[in-house]
């Protein structure tokens, strides 16, 4: 027993350094951050250069427009939290590196500012994990539908929050921090909550070969949670991860609009009030998927093209690869 109990005070220390060697934990409010390192300029000018070829390519096949969305990060957001002189964060860096190279023909919605405001009186992050919590989903969701629906009066308005049903599906959600720093330095884990448009449009969706009539995956929820279970990517609960290509019909709009959404994972939580605006949406993560980035434009007559990427999503070639070799017809059509 004695020897257990050593065991166990050994660990908690071992935690606690990796902790202080990681990440800045902020005792005040149990946010745990997790700073940005300095951006590879060449990389970040280099996705720059193939981002403006590809909006010059997908406008010759009909694309209307195509807009890129900065993703604010909770590093950046709560900066003044960090406050080590040893641990700089760069975030605000990279977007500005990238930012000062685009050309007019893409527009921008940033929403670095607007969501540190609002992050001053609500909490849109998790505390132990690096997303946007479904809060600040919202938040974004509404500064990102408001500024096409400006151009797209039929895109509407974003809905109000009160016009969602409200829903905690967990209260014990150890995130990407909370992984890295060991749960024994967390105060207390985050909800999942999940938000659904009262009287809900109909909608489908679509993931490979499988079909299903929600964007929220209940089988990622794990109730009672054992040691093993502790570190269950319950994230996953919003849009199931990260797909190849998402495909969601919404059965009751009308409007005739297709988007293509080119996302990482900080779009899962803002997915499911996207789609409330679209007759046809279709969610596409570059890591994964295996064709190239134009074949889809022509094929499912996309007018709208939109990117949501966060800041460690910049030096990434993945994320900017648009030139994979084109699959089959025959392939093309099950993916979709």
């Amino acid at each position: 027993m004695k020897h257990l109990l050593r065991y166990i005070l050994v660990l908690k220390k071992l935690l606690k350094f990796f902790h202080k060697l990681f990440d800045k934990h902020d005792h005040h409010n149990g946010q745990l951050l997790g700073a940005i390192g300095k951006k590879d300029k060449k990389k970040i000018a280099g996705n720059v250069k193939k981002l403006i070829e590809y909006n010059e390519k997908v406008k010759e096949l009909g694309v209307k427009d195509l807009y890129f969305v900065a993703a604010s990060r909770n590093s950046w957001i709560n900066r003044d939290k960090i406050g080590s002189s040893n641990y700089k964060d760069y975030t605000n860096e990279a977007w500005e590196d990238f930012f000062k190279d685009i050309n007019s023909e893409i527009k921008t919605i940033d929403l670095r500012k607007k969501l540190e405001d609002i992050n001053s009186t609500e909490n849109i992050y998790y505390k132990t994990d690096h997303h946007w919590n479904s809060l600040g989903g919202y938040y974004a969701y509404r500064e990102i539908i408001n500024r096409l629906g400006n151009d797209y009066p039929e895109v509407g308005k974003a809905y109000e929050l009160e016009e969602f049903d409200k829903e905690v599906v967990s209260k014990s959600f150890y995130g990407s921090y909370a992984r890295r720093v060991g749960y024994l330095n967390v105060e207390n884990p985050d909800q999942i909550v999940k938000y659904s448009l009262k009287g809900t449009p109909k909608i489908e969706v679509k993931i490979g070969k499988e079909k299903y009539s929600s964007l929220f995956f209940n089988e990622y929820i794990v109730k009672n949670k054992d040691y093993k279970e502790i570190y269950s990517n319950e994230y996953r609960y919003y849009s199931d991860g990260d797909k190849a290509m998402v495909r969601v019909n919404n059965l009751k709009n009308k409007n005739n609009l297709n988007v293509l959404v080119i996302k990482d994972s900080y779009m899962n939580v803002v997915t499911p009030f996207i789609v409330n605006h679209f007759q046809n949406t279709y969610i596409m993560d570059l890591r994964h998927w295996k064709s190239n980035a134009y074949d889809i434009i022509q094929s499912r007559k996309i007018d709208i093209v939109v990117f949501l990427y966060n800041p460690t999503s910049l030096t990434n070639n993945k994320q900017f690869d648009f030139n994979k070799k084109a699959l089959t017809k025959k392939k093309h059509r099950k993916l979709l």
